[in-house]
C-alpha cells in the first residue's frame, strides 16, 4: 500500500482590505455640491457641468 503524505502551510496575505467606495451618484443625490467635514475644517465638493470635481476650502 502506497502512503500519502501531506504537507500543510500558512499562506499570509499582504494585500490591504478594501477601501471603501462611494459613488458620485450617491454623493450629489440633493444637489452639485456636498460638505465634508475634517479635522474641523469645512470642505466644499463641487460637480462641474463637465462632470469634473473641485474641493475647495
Amino acid at each position: 500500500m502506497q502512503e500519502k503524505s501531506v504537507t500543510s502551510f500558512n499562506v499570509v496575505s499582504h494585500a490591504r482590505p478594501a477601501q471603501p467606495r462611494l459613488s458620485t451618484r450617491t454623493l450629489f443625490t440633493a444637489g452639485s455640491v456636498v460638505l465634508i467635514e475634517h479635522e474641523g475644517e469645512v470642505y466644499q465638493l463641487r460637480r462641474t457641468r463637465h462632470g469634473r470635481l473641485i474641493l475647495t476650502k
